[in-house]
């Protein structure tokens, strides 16, 4: 039973991955997780922790002043830019699967 689960997982995970490559991407999907982003950071920032936190991310990257621009960075990805990166990065040799068994007996 369980290679049966685990087949149909990573069958689902590539319908996926292929529905996203071969689908539209259209402007309105974008523009609702670009402001889901936006809202996410700016949500995130209201708390001095975070902010710190995400500065700290910021300076890990070599520039802290990112954190000014990092909602403009987000908002200038393009359709042509996530369709160039899914035929790039989504290719079946990238691809690792992990699958977690219980060693637990079920009763």
């Amino acid at each position: 039973m369980k290679g049966i689960d685990i087949q149909h997982a990573d069958e689902s995970v590539n319908e996926v991955i292929t529905d996203l490559q071969t689908g539209e991407i259209t402007t309105g999907e974008m523009e609702k997780v670009k402001n889901k982003f936006e809202s996410s950071t700016v949500f995130s920032n209201t708390s001095i922790l975070n902010k710190a936190a995400n500065l700290s991310f910021c300076e890990l990257l070599g520039n802290p002043a990112l954190i000014n621009n990092e909602v403009d960075l987000y908002r200038n990805v393009s359709q042509g830019m996530v369709i160039e990166a899914l035929e790039k990065y989504f290719i079946p040799t990238n691809c690792s699967t992990i699958n977690y068994m219980s060693t637990r007996q079920e009763k």
